[in-house]
């Protein structure tokens, strides 16, 4: 029975080494035919979902039925603005809005290439596609009172969403906060800005935390 276990021990070891061994051969990695682009243009007869290396380019592509695509890989990323505290930095009067006080100090990370910040509470997309676009705002000090808010996200200038509205009643000077998200269809070059609105009479109150994200869907 030992002699049989060791066997089996054996020819388990045998099996392993040999599948890796195969995984890590290059000789064994599917292929595509190659061609320039222009051979791959000048093909009659293709059939719609056929695929090849366009050695000009250096991409695989694929046939739609119509003409040859670039098989891309949809790229994903986002930017994340925090900054944590800030006395007096949330300028307030009644239904105005204010840029967020964030820019690119305040960068905590910035994936995939396709966010600049701008200016303050602005930040540019540089390609086409679905975002995210989230914010959060805090005070140490809200006022006593109804007091109304409002997170708000513009597209080169033109209102696209409230992120958050409402009011808040306090029965006394207190901590404060809100946050929210909505998506939209945005084009490279876009410029979105993070604004908000605190109908706080003109006081300037004390910011916890300031925070905004897009994220490419």
């Amino acid at each position: 029975m030992k002699q049989i276990s060791l066997y089996i021990t054996a020819c388990f070891l045998l099996v392993v080494a040999f599948a890796k061994a195969q995984s890590l051969n290059p000789q064994l990695l599917l292929k595509l035919n190659e061609a320039t682009t222009a051979e791959l243009n000048s093909m009659t007869g293709v059939e719609a979902g056929a695929m090849a290396y366009d050695s000009d380019l250096k991409i695989a592509k694929f046939y739609d039925g119509t003409s040859w695509q670039e098989m891309n890989v949809p790229a994903r990323g986002s930017i994340i603005l925090n900054r944590n505290g800030g006395s007096g930095i949330l300028t307030t009067a009644n239904n105005t809005y204010f840029d967020m006080p964030i820019n690119s100090s305040h960068i905590q990370a910035n994936e995939g290439g396709l966010f600049t910040v701008v200016d303050t509470g602005k930040v540019r997309i540089e390609q086409d596609g679905v975002y995210a676009i989230s914010a959060s705002l805090s005070t140490s000090n809200m006022p006593v009172g109804n007091t109304k808010y409002i997170l708000a996200a513009r597209r080169n200038n033109s209102l696209i969403g409230y992120l958050s509205r409402g009011s808040v009643t306090l029965t006394g000077q207190d901590y404060w906060g809100s946050s929210g998200t909505i998506t939209y269809s945005l084009s490279a070059g876009d410029v979105i800005n993070f604004q908000y609105v605190i109908n706080a009479g003109g006081a300037s109150l004390n910011a916890v935390f300031t925070n905004a994200s897009i994220t490419k869907l």
